[in-house]
């Protein structure tokens, strides 16, 4: 399934016990609640979180990143395009190295 569910079977059970370990669904969770109780941070957490949430998007956007260049390395995809001379015509083959 994912980090956060189980991986072994597939059902709504596994679904919503992965849903309810996601930090970013916990996260909002958290925030609907305090908005609708109407709770207020103030002072240096306001501050930090001020602070985290403008890192959210480029640190989200380098990570993204990095985890494709990570993945192309490991699995090193290579595309090889065959064309012969017969009535099949061109024929694309792929080969997955796994090193």
């Amino acid at each position: 399934m994912n980090h956060y569910g189980s991986g072994s079977k597939k059902s709504l059970s596994s679904a919503i016990l992965a849903l309810a370990k996601n930090p970013l669904i916990i996260g909002a969770i958290i925030g609907v609640l305090l908005n609708f109780f109407n709770i207020h941070i103030t002072g240096s957490i306001k501050q930090l979180f001020i602070y985290l949430s403008n890192a959210a998007t480029p640190l989200s956007l380098m990570s993204v990143g990095a985890g494709l260049i990570i993945s192309m390395h490991i699995k090193k995809a290579t595309f090889d395009l065959l064309c012969n001379n017969t009535q099949a015509g061109c024929h694309a083959t792929y080969h997955y190295l796994d090193n």
